[in-house]
C-alpha cells in the first residue's frame, strides 16, 4: 500500500528562505522575508491518491500585517483542478510570522507559492 506525502517544500523544514516572488522593485533590505510559523497540511484527494496522480498547485497571495495569507489565488495547477480546492483550503489556515519593515509589520503583496501533491512507496 502506498503512503500518501504532501511535499510541502523546503521553506518548512530548513530555514526562513521562502519560495516567494514579489513584484518588481522589492528591496530585499526593506522587509524581512516571510517564514512559515504554522503549516496545515492538506488533504490528498482520494480519488487522486487511488489513481497515482501526482501533482502541483502555484498560488498568488498577500500576506497581511499579521501574517495571514489573504487574496489567494491558484495561478497554475497540474493537472488542472484536481489539487486546487484542498491545497487552497489549507494554505488559507497556515500563518506566517508577521513581516518587518523598519520595526513594523506591515502587508507584502504579489507574493507566490507552490505546493507539490506527491505519492510515495
Amino acid at each position: 500500500m502506498k503512503k500518501v506525502l504532501v511535499a510541502i517544500g523546503m521553506i518548512i523544514l530548513s530555514s526562513c528562505a521562502s519560495n516567494t516572488r514579489v513584484k518588481p522593485g522589492y528591496d530585499p533590505k526593506d522587509f524581512s522575508e516571510p517564514c512559515v510559523a504554522v503549516v496545515v497540511p492538506p488533504r490528498y484527494p482520494y480519488f487522486a491518491a487511488r489513481n497515482g496522480v501526482e501533482g502541483y498547485v502555484t498560488f498568488t497571495f498577500d500576506l497581511n500585517d499579521a501574517g495571514h495569507p489573504i487574496n489567494v489565488e491558484v495561478v497554475e495547477s497540474s493537472p488542472a483542478d484536481v489539487f486546487d480546492y484542498d491545497a487552497t483550503r489549507a494554505f488559507k489556515k497556515w500563518q506566517f510570522k508577521p513581516v518587518m519593515k523598519n520595526c513594523t509589520s506591515t502587508e507584502r503583496k504579489n507574493l507566490r507559492y507552490s505546493m507539490d501533491f506527491s505519492l510515495a512507496d
